[in-house]
């Protein structure tokens, strides 16, 4: 429990004496996460969706080598990384391009890069997400051309689309209403400001400070570095979801605030 704990928190059972050798700490910590999985499974398979795996440290990077080798029925890991961090096994290079280097031909790690969405991605996306919907002709063309396959500012679009009822549920159908000319938005960049021109003052202010407290901020950091009460906080929160700004989760007895992604907070 003490080592699930340096991970959960709320499990530590206050034994501090397992601490007193780092290195048995380390190791009682992998081995523990390691154990604690593994049995969880149950012999049932499992696949891990990895986003920024580029901001893995050495530590879990090794866990889920080990975690792929020694789970039956075994574990099926798919990260994302941005390759312009550095590549290569030099110190210089992020952990996850050095783990790969000299233990992707062991793992038989299959690498793919990801290439924007071309037209034919858009309309099994948009068939996918939105069932026996009606696209005029061309449509996912003029979406591509508009947002040039890359898949945030899609999602941003179809969201404008949405909530300016040109994309609407039509009994068991979505229809798209004609576009006026000029109606798609040049840069994901204008619609993120777009967004945060309906909100009142207060509103961006807090915006803005969350933005410079980080990707994932605690709302009890939030109320605390803002000094707004937490009703006011949890208000623009509302709005702001609601606006695709933000989104929230609840993690160790706190609500998480996250911007929709680095892009939007960047803006």
């Amino acid at each position: 429990l003490h080592y699930l704990g340096q991970v959960l928190p709320s499990l530590d059972d206050g034994d501090a004496t397992v601490d007193a050798d780092q290195q048995r700490r380390r190791q009682g910590i992998f081995d523990t996460l390691v154990k604690i999985t593994t049995t969880l499974l149950d012999g049932k398979p499992l696949a891990l969706l990895v986003d920024d795996l580029q901001y893995a440290d050495e530590g879990t990077l090794v866990l889920l080598k080990v975690l792929t080798e020694r789970a039956a029925p075994p574990i099926f890991v798919c990260g994302a990384a941005n390759d312009t961090l550095g590549s290569g096994p030099d110190e210089t290079a992020p952990p996850w391009e050095r783990f790969f280097e000299t233990t992707g031909a062991e793992l038989c790690v299959a690498r793919r890069r990801l290439q924007p969405l071309d037209a034919n991605d858009i309309r099994l996306h948009l068939s996918s997400v939105y069932p026996g919907i009606d696209l005029p002709l061309g449509f996912e063309d003029q979406l591509q051309r508009t947002t040039s396959g890359n898949p945030l500012f899609l999602s941003e679009v179809l969201r404008m689309l949405v909530l300016d009822g040109k994309l609407s549920l039509a009994g068991q159908c979505w229809t798209v209403e004609p576009l006026e000319p000029g109606y798609h938005p040049r840069s994901l960049e204008e619609i993120v400001n777009r967004k945060i021109a309906s909100l009142d003052e207060r509103g961006r202010n807090l915006l803005e400070q969350i933005s410079a407290l980080g990707e994932d901020v605690a709302l009890s950091v939030v109320t605390g570095a803002t000094n707004a009460p937490e009703s006011e906080v949890l208000e623009f929160l509302n709005r702001a979801r609601s606006l695709g700004l933000l989104r929230t989760d609840f993690q160790n007895k706190d609500e998480s605030v996250r911007f929709l992604g680095e892009g939007v907070r960047e803006i």
